[in-house]
């Protein structure tokens, strides 16, 4: 339990360590997920499959186009403290 709470703080300092978004916006979203050896293949798989699942669902489309404050995403993955990599750019 110990390593999900490191890994867990790990991420937080990752997710503040990002440049924000080059536009003002209402929500900037960051998908975080953890890459390191603490996760097999199928856990890696499932966390990605939810976000695309998540982003394809038609409830959460009409959120973010009803959303006229704007909604930046990112995608990051960690592996650890230092080991932080920005897959996707703000969109």
């Amino acid at each position: 339990m110990r390593w999900k709470s490191l890994a867990l703080a790990a991420g937080f300092a990752a997710v503040a360590a990002l440049p924000r978004p080059a536009a003002a916006v209402d929500l900037a979203l960051v998908l975080l997920n953890d890459v390191s050896k603490s996760m097999d293949d199928g856990e890696y798989a499932l966390v990605k499959d939810g976000y695309r699942a998540a982003f394809s669902d038609p409830e959460v489309i009409a959120a973010l186009l009803g959303n006229t404050g704007g909604i930046a995403v990112t995608y990051v993955e960690f592996s650890g403290r230092d080991e932080i990599q920005r897959v996707l750019d703000w969109q």
